[in-house]
């Protein structure tokens, strides 16, 4: 016999479900989450708005959604439930359209042939998205009669830039029915840019 004495403590298995970017899964995007919990195998499960979730390794995961609502995050460690955590579930918001990098109002008729395309941007967002421009139209009016030129993609087209070398000072031309498609497929209506030329 070898007489001994020793002693441990008992501590409550603790976990840690952390959104890399906020709060909030945004839908068509890849949502980066971090998840740790006490315990020899950490795994989690999502349920809700169409998630799901992916190991990239390291407690790092991967959550795509695909409707607005609520989505649960549970933590698992040892093969038990360690936790949840909530999270809502958003579209990404809309961005706005710009043409030679301006929103609109006055501008040089030189500055505006020289713009070779519509830009759709986002700005101070938390994820760095592109929305590409699908179509739009050019509109002017010249002589009394408004003409509409539709261009397909997010170049302006020879035709439109022709409308538009038409134009005098004080014309006012309009880039109408832009839209660009979303990270989650959907096509936004970008509205209208307008300029009047100086």
């Amino acid at each position: 016999p070898f007489p001994f004495q020793s002693s441990y403590e008992v501590v409550a298995s603790t976990f840690a479900i952390s959104p890399t970017k906020m709060n909030v899964f945004y839908i068509g995007v890849e949502n980066p989450v971090s998840v740790t919990a006490t315990g020899r195998q950490i795994s989690a499960t999502i349920s809700g708005s169409g998630g799901t979730i992916r190991n990239v390794g390291a407690g790092k995961y991967i959550v795509t959604v695909k409707q607005t609502g609520k989505a649960i995050v549970t933590a698992i460690a040892d093969g038990k439930p360690a936790g949840t955590m909530e999270f809502r579930c958003l579209p990404v918001p809309d961005p706005y359209a710009t043409v030679g990098g301006k929103r609109g109002g006055p501008i040089n008729k030189a500055e505006l042939l020289s713009a070779s395309f519509v830009k759709a941007q986002l700005d101070n967002f938390v994820f760095d998205l592109t929305f590409p421009v699908v179509s739009f139209s050019v509109s002017v009016t010249v002589g009394g009669y408004t003409e509409d030129v539709v261009a397909q993609g997010a170049n302006i087209t020879p035709q439109q830039k022709n409308l538009i070398q038409q134009l005098q000072k004080g014309s006012r031309v309009y880039f109408e029915n832009i839209k660009a498609k979303a990270p989650d497929g959907s096509i936004r209506n970008l509205g209208t840019v307008g300029f009047k030329i100086n």
